[in-house]
């Protein structure tokens, strides 16, 4: 019945709420006597408003009614099930972690991120400091620079904090949910905006500002490789002349900064691991985990990455930064593309094999690469895991979300992120980073391109 139940909620809701990582499928998730399981599935199918799907990957005059119907439906149930799952907070948390979720919910979209890496990051610094030795250091900026990745980094490292319990792990779960509505309410929102007749460009984009500026630009947190765990994720391509050719250079990068541009140095606002006497003596250490600026990213701008790349300038890779730019997102208000908005999607691209290390060349660390962000976005497989829970192992499948207003069965006919000429484009390659492992090096390799297979 639980799979039935979040089979149901999909359908209406759009988000795929069975968690990913079993220490959050906790008995909080879903009622828990008969009577208020009873009173939920109500919510779901009298309460709730059924949402006609496009089941069509060729769209005609009437789809786009269909979808504008199903806009507003699922707006609706998206509202119904947070006020919902909002008073049940307040049965099942303590007051503490209650506490951090309702001034959450009234602060500030600007505010939102920043907001909740500093009230987890102080609530473990209480309760296990000798735990937090072991993990990465963390270190809050101005409130601009926090992205959605840095609020997922900052939860893991809130669950992996060796006293969270069954609640604690509800919390979590609890949190990815009410971002997960908030980010697809200020998705539709702005669609509607982009769709509707009496639409104004120039006074309509709030919504699209709010949904991209809660995910800042990343949905993966700085320092997280594809390559190897000591990779830090900057990557030299050489830029090849032509428009046409800027196309992989946009989807790889996410940032105006350079790897040795201008740092956030602004005093931390909290520290974990570090007093911060220690941390005044020692900018330095800001850079391996906060080296790049995040402001606006959502708009960014190719040109003054060009200028930089013919010098020879490297810059931070992330193959998933794309679909959270403002482009992407406008460009496929009317296609079956995928769209971010949910939390537990940071889980599956996490969870995802990119076989670090065991790649003897370039060439092939970036051909994989591109392909694993392809395949997990098309769901061409779903992705398999093996999980620990307490002594029993348990294998879990899970796969991306939905396109919002497209069937499921749609998904392996979206669009993809790469393309051929993206491929093609890899031949030009440069590399200089001694710090992955796994890759043959040759004394003459920075300025050496490389031999790039086209995609089959």
């Amino acid at each position: 019945i639980k799979k039935w139940i979040y089979e149901a909620l999909n359908l209406r809701l759009r988000i795929k709420l069975k968690p990913i990582d079993m220490r959050e499928y906790t008995s909080y998730n879903l009622p828990l006597n008969l009577r208020g399981l009873l009173q939920f599935i109500r919510l779901i199918y009298v309460d709730m408003r059924k949402v006609d799907l496009i089941t069509s990957n060729n769209l005609i005059t009437e789809d786009k009614e269909k979808m504008l119907e199903s806009a507003n439906n699922i707006l609706s149930n998206l509202n119904i099930y947070k006020s919902y799952f909002e008073k049940n907070l307040i049965e099942i948390l303590p007051k503490q972690f209650y506490e951090i979720i309702n001034a959450w919910s009234k602060s500030d979209y600007t505010a939102k991120n920043y907001f909740i890496c500093v009230e987890l990051l102080k609530y473990i610094n209480t309760v296990n400091k000798e735990t937090l030795a072991s993990k990465p250091k963390y270190y809050l900026y101005p409130i601009y620079n926090i992205s959605i990745g840095d609020v997922y980094h900052v939860l893991d490292i809130f669950k992996n904090s060796g006293y969270i319990d069954e609640i604690g792990c509800f919390f979590v779960f609890a949190i990815k949910v009410l971002y997960s509505i908030e980010l697809l309410t200020y998705y539709i929102k702005a669609w509607k905006d982009f769709n509707s007749e009496e639409s104004n460009l120039l006074t309509d984009d709030k919504n699209i500002n709010i949904y991209l500026s809660l995910i800042n630009a990343r949905i993966l947190y700085e320092g997280f490789n594809y390559f190897s765990e000591k990779d830090d994720g900057v990557w030299s391509l050489k830029y090849i002349e032509g428009e046409k050719n800027k196309s992989i250079y946009v989807k790889l990068y996410y940032s105006t900064e350079a790897s040795t541009g201008d740092l956030r140095k602004a005093k931390p606002k909290y520290s974990i691991n570090y007093p911060l006497d220690e941390i005044e003596k020692s900018v330095s250490k800001v850079k391996k985990f906060s080296a790049f600026r995040s402001r606006k990213l959502y708009e960014f701008d190719i040109e003054p990455v060009v200028d930089n790349l013919r010098k020879g300038t490297k810059y931070p890779i992330d193959p998933f930064a794309y679909i959270v730019q403002k482009k992407y997102v406008e460009e496929n208000y009317l296609m079956n593309a995928y769209t971010f908005y949910s939390m537990f999607d940071i889980d599956a691209i996490i969870e995802l094999n990119y076989n670090r290390g065991d790649k003897n060349s370039n060439k092939e660390l970036f051909i994989d690469l591109l392909n694993k962000t392809n395949e997990i976005i098309l769901r061409k497989e779903t992705q398999n895991v093996k999980l620990s829970q307490k002594k029993h192992d348990k294998i879990i499948k899970f796969s991306m979300a939905d396109s919002i207003f497209f069937s499921g069965e749609l998904c392996e006919l979206r669009k993809p992120i790469f393309y051929k000429e993206d491929y093609d484009l890899l031949n030009n390659l440069s590399y200089d980073n001694n710090k992955t492992k796994g890759i043959k090096r040759k004394n003459d390799e920075k300025n050496e391109s490389l031999e790039v297979e086209k995609s089959k």
